[in-house]
């Protein structure tokens, strides 16, 4: 009889630690999931933008350091064909470059153009799905305590082994798919000349 009582409390502590393992269980899984390579990609790059748009840095400094970013960080030639549409194939090989640059300078004067809709306290990753081989899309939010908080969504790309960004939605509006609409107004205004476009982007600096 005497062996009983400890019997009881063992199996007392086993159902208590195993309780409290269920309890913990979600939040374990959320952390797990949480710690894929995208979404950490994405809390490092999206915390640096934060950041940028949060100091109190002079205009000009904020474009500059937010075009780092994008020299590092965000997959320029991908996005900047899928921006041209159909008429990508047409445009001379001499003036790639050259566009890449200008499209790197239009997307960091959108971002100055757009501060109040990044500011905030910190991104929080809310979770990703694989949309196929090395194609992530990285659901997340600003926190703001002063406003009421806004969705960022992310596609993320592997290319050659290194995460790079492709694409951003803010408030509902995907990046790349802006842009396409605009060049494909302004190239067809202009006869389908793929080169208007440089012309284009000149004028907007």
């Amino acid at each position: 009889m005497t062996a009983c009582p400890s019997i009881t409390r063992r199996r007392v502590l086993r159902l208590v630690l195993g309780a409290t393992a269920l309890a913990a269980a979600p939040s374990l899984i959320h952390e797990a999931l949480a710690a894929t390579p995208a979404e950490q990609y994405v809390e490092r790059v999206g915390n640096q933008i934060l950041a940028i748009a949060n100091s109190g840095a002079s205009t000009s400094r904020k474009r500059s350091q937010f075009r780092s970013v994008l020299v590092n960080h965000v997959d320029i030639p991908t996005l900047a064909t899928f921006a041209l549409g159909p008429h990508a194939r047409s445009l001379d090989r001499r003036h790639r470059n050259e566009y890449y640059d200008l499209l790197r300078e239009h997307i960091a004067d959108l971002f100055i153009r757009n501060l109040d809709d990044i500011r905030g306290d910190r991104l929080e990753i809310t979770g990703s799905t694989r949309r196929g081989n090395g194609d992530y899309v990285v659901t997340s939010r600003i926190l703001r305590r002063s406003r009421g908080d806004a969705p960022v969504n992310w596609r993320v790309i592997s290319r050659g082994g290194r995460l790079r960004i492709f694409d951003v939605n803010i408030s509902g509006v995907w990046l790349a798919i802006q842009l396409r609409s605009e060049f494909s107004s302004v190239i067809n205004r202009e006869g389908g000349r793929a080169e208007a476009i440089l012309g284009y982007l000149r004028g907007r600096r």
